[in-house]
C-alpha cells in the first residue's frame, strides 16, 4: 500500500518536472495549458489540496484565457472546502463570476422570457453552476444575507441580464416558503 501511494507521488512529481522542462523548452506550445491542468485534476483526485491550490494560483496567473480556467478554478474552490478555508473558497467562486461575466458581456445567463412561456437559453452554463455552488456553499453556511448581496452584486454587474434576475426570484421564493414551512412548525 505504502509503496502504491509512494509511486503514484513520484509520478505526479515527475510529470510536474517534465511540465516545467516543456515550459522551458517551448514556452509557445499551446498544449501546455490543457497538461497543467490536467496535472491539477491528478492532485485533485489524490487529495492534495495544497498542491491543487499552489498550482491551481499559477495556472491562473499563467494562462489568462485558457479555456480551463474554470475547470481549475473549481478544483481550487474544492481544495480549499477540504482544508475549511471558506473565505478563500468563496473568494474563487467570485472571482469566477467576475471572470464569466466578463466573457459574455455582462449577459452570462441570458434567459429571456416570451409571453407566458420562458425560454431558455442559457449563454453560460459554467456560469450559472458556478453561481448556484456559490449560493448553496452561502446557505450551507448559514450566510443568507451574503448570499442576497452577491445577487445583488450579479445584478449590478450583469444588469441587462433577465436570467440573472429570474434565478434571484426563483431564489427569494423558495426561502420564502422555507422561512414559511419553518415558523409554521
Amino acid at each position: 500500500s505504502q509503496n502504491d501511494r509512494a509511486r503514484a507521488f513520484f509520478h505526479r512529481s515527475r510529470a510536474s518536472e517534465v511540465l516545467d522542462m516543456l515550459d522551458q523548452r517551448y514556452p509557445d506550445a499551446k498544449e501546455r495549458a490543457e497538461l497543467r491542468a490536467k496535472l491539477i485534476d491528478v492532485y485533485a483526485t489524490y487529495g492534495e489540496a495544497d498542491a491543487v491550490i499552489r498550482e491551481g494560483n499559477r495556472f491562473l496567473s499563467q494562462y489568462t484565457k485558457a479555456p480551463e480556467r474554470t475547470r481549475v478554478s473549481i478544483a481550487m474552490a474544492d481544495a480549499h472546502a477540504r482544508l475549511k478555508q471558506v473565505a478563500e473558497e468563496l473568494a474563487v467562486y467570485k472571482r469566477l463570476l467576475e471572470e464569466l461575466s466578463a466573457a459574455y458581456g455582462g449577459v452570462p445567463v441570458g434567459t429571456t422570457v416570451t409571453g407566458n412561456q420562458q425560454n431558455s437559453n442559457v449563454r453560460s452554463p459554467d456560469y450559472v453552476r458556478i453561481l448556484d455552488r456559490y449560493i448553496g456553499r452561502l446557505i450551507a453556511e448559514k450566510r443568507t444575507s451574503d448570499a442576497l448581496a452577491v445577487y445583488r452584486g450579479e445584478i449590478e454587474r450583469n444588469a441587462n441580464d433577465p436570467g440573472i434576475y429570474e434565478r434571484f426570484a426563483a431564489f427569494l421564493e423558495q426561502h420564502a416558503a422555507l422561512e414559511f414551512a419553518a415558523a409554521g412548525s
